[in-house]
C-alpha cells in the first residue's frame, strides 16, 4: 500500500503547520481522511513526489491533480 503525507498549511500555502504520514489503499481514501482531519487553513496530500489534492477550507472540496 502507499505512504502518503499530508501538509497543514496556512492560506498562503507557504507554512506548513504539520505533516503526518499514512499508508492508505487509494488516493480517494486519503483525500477523505484529509477532508475530515484539516486542521489549517489548507491541507495538501502527496504520494511520493506526485501531488493528490489541495484542499482549503474555504470550500472544503478537494482540487485533485492527475
Amino acid at each position: 500500500m502507499p505512504e502518503y503525507r499530508f501538509y497543514s498549511l496556512e492560506q498562503n500555502g507557504q507554512v506548513v503547520r504539520s505533516r503526518i504520514h499514512l499508508t492508505l489503499e487509494t488516493d480517494d481514501i486519503a483525500i477523505e481522511h484529509a477532508q475530515k482531519s484539516i486542521d489549517g487553513e489548507m491541507m495538501e496530500v502527496w504520494q511520493e513526489d506526485r501531488l493528490v489534492a489541495t484542499l482549503s477550507t474555504a470550500a472544503n472540496v478537494p482540487e485533485v491533480s492527475a
